[in-house]
C-alpha cells in the first residue's frame, strides 16, 4: 500500500471516530520535508494484561506489538509500552526503544492477570510521554479485551489532560462486548492488529493553514451572515490540532481581516469573529483573493507557516462583481502557480456554478440551497481540506 493511501485511510478513520464520539479532531501532522524526517511521533502501547485474557491471547498481543515495532524501524516513530491490569507497569520506555532494548523487555513481560483498571492506566501512561516540544504527534494506543473495571467519572481530569496535551487516544479491542466506540478486531493476531495500526499511524500529512473567506455582501440577510459566522466558529472548534490553524477575511466592496493566524494562535479568533459586523455591499471576490494572498499568506506578521499547505475556503451567495485580472495579473493563475487550494461553497440558486467552479480547485466546489445547510457541511469541507494537504 502506498503512503498516500495509508494517510488517506488514517485521516478518514480519525474523522469517523470524531463524529461518533464527539471528539475534537486532533490529527496533528508533521511539517514538510526535511522536517518530516527530523520530527518524531511518540506512540505508547497500553496493553491489557487482565485475567480476561488467557496466556495464549496475552502472547499473541505481545507478539503483534513486537512485530509491528520491528517492521516500523524505518519510520519516524518512538515507541514505549505499559501493561495494565489492577496495577500498571512500564514495560519499556522511549529510551529503551532507542537503545534497542524494547523487544527484549517485551518478550520477558509476565501477565498480571487481575482486574482491568483502564482509566487508572491512562493516568499512569501520561507520565510515559515526554514533554519535548519537537514531537509532532503523540498517540496512546489501548489494546483491551473489554470495558474498564474503574469508572470514567473518577478520571475526568485524566481525559481532560489528554485533550490539553493533544495526545490522541485510540482503543483497539478484540471481538468482545464493549460499549464505547472503538476499533474492533477478530483477535490479537498480528495481521488484525497491524491493519488497524496502519490506519491509525500511517504516514503524516503536512500542516494546513486555512483562511475562511466569507461573503458579506448586500445580497445576504443578517440571519445568513450570522449562520456563516456560526459555521466557521464551530468548524474551528471541532477540527482543531497542531497540524491546522485558521484565519478569516470578510469581503464585499472592500475587504478586511477578521482574524489572522497569529490571532488564532493567541486565542483571539472566536471573539473577533463574533464581533464582526456585516459589510453589506458588492461581491468583489477576486479582490478578496488578492487581499488574502498579500495580507494573510504573504504577510510575515500574520502568523502563517512556510511549511504549511495553504487553503482558502470561500463561502459566497453571489457571483463575483469584479474581474480576476488586476494590473495584467490573473489572481486565479497566481493561486494555481503557488499551489494554494481553493474550496468554494456556493449558497443558493442565484450563484453561477460555472463562475465559482473556475475559482475552485479541481473537485473542490459544492453548492447548498441556503446558509442553514452549512451546519451539515463539516464532513464535506474537512474531507476536502485534507485532500489538499500533501503527504510528507
Amino acid at each position: 500500500m502506498s503512503a498516500p493511501r495509508v494517510s488517506a485511510c488514517r485521516i478518514l478513520v480519525y474523522f469517523a471516530i470524531a463524529l461518533i464520539q464527539g471528539w475534537t479532531v486532533g490529527i496533528t501532522a508533521q511539517g514538510s520535508s526535511p522536517s518530516c524526517q527530523d520530527v518524531e511521533t511518540e506512540v505508547v502501547f497500553l496493553f491489557d494484561g487482565s485475567k480476561d485474557l488467557n496466556n495464549s491471547d496475552f502472547l499473541l498481543l505481545k507478539n503483534a506489538i513486537a512485530t509491528y515495532i520491528n517492521q516500523s524501524s524505518e519510520k519516524t516513530f518512538k515507541f514505549a509500552a505499559v501493561q495494565f491490569s489492577h496495577n500498571f507497569k512500564t514495560v519499556f520506555t522511549f529510551k529503551d526503544y532507542q537503545d534497542g532494548r524494547a523487544l527484549d523487555y517485551l518478550k520477558l513481560e509476565v501477565q498480571m492477570a487481575a482486574q482491568r483498571n483502564t482509566y487508572g492506566a491512562m493516568e499512569y501512561a501520561l507520565n510515559v510521554f515526554t514533554t519535548a516540544a519537537d514531537i509532532a504527534e503523540r498517540f496512546l494506543i489501548i489494546f483491551t479485551r473489554g470495558p474498564p473495571d474503574d469508572k470514567a467519572e473518577d478520571y475526568q481530569h485524566v481525559l481532560q489532560a489528554y485533550k490539553e496535551k493533544d495526545i490522541q487516544t485510540v482503543f483497539i479491542k478484540d471481538n468482545q462486548p464493549f460499549n464505547p466506540p472503538t476499533f474492533t478486531i477478530k483477535d490479537f493476531r498480528f495481521q488484525h492488529v497491524s491493519e488497524k495500526l496502519n490506519l491509525i499511524l500511517g504516514d503524516p500529512i503536512e500542516k494546513l493553514d486555512v483562511v475562511f473567506l466569507f461573503d458579506g455582501s448586500l445580497s445576504m440577510k443578517t440571519e445568513g451572515f450570522n449562520r456563516n459566522k456560526d459555521f466557521i466558529s464551530s468548524f474551528m472548534q471541532k477540527q482543531s490540532g497542531k497540524f491546522i490553524q485558521y484565519a478569516a477575511v470578510q469581503f464585499s466592496s472592500n475587504v478586511r481581516s477578521v482574524f489572522t493566524f497569529q490571532d488564532y494562535q493567541e486565542g483571539k479568533a472566536l471573539s473577533s469573529l463574533q464581533n464582526e459586523q456585516h459589510m453589506k455591499s458588492l461581491t468583489n471576490t477576486h479582490k478578496a483573493l488578492r487581499y488574502t494572498l498579500d495580507n494573510i499568506f504573504d504577510d510575515p506578521t500574520a502568523g502563517g507557516r512556510k511549511s504549511a499547505s495553504k487553503v482558502v475556503v470561500l463561502i459566497t451567495d453571489g457571483n463575483p462583481s469584479d474581474s480576476a485580472k488586476w494590473e495584467g495579473v490573473n489572481i486565479l493563475s497566481t493561486y494555481e502557480e503557488r499551489n494554494i487550494g481553493r474550496i468554494v461553497i456556493g449558497v443558493g440558486s442565484e450563484v453561477s456554478s460555472h463562475h465559482l467552479q473556475r475559482i475552485a480547485s479541481v473537485d473542490k466546489y459544492t453548492n447548498i440551497m441556503d446558509y442553514s445547510g452549512l451546519e451539515h457541511m463539516h464532513p464535506v469541507i474537512f474531507k476536502m481540506l485534507l485532500g489538499t494537504a500533501k503527504v510528507c
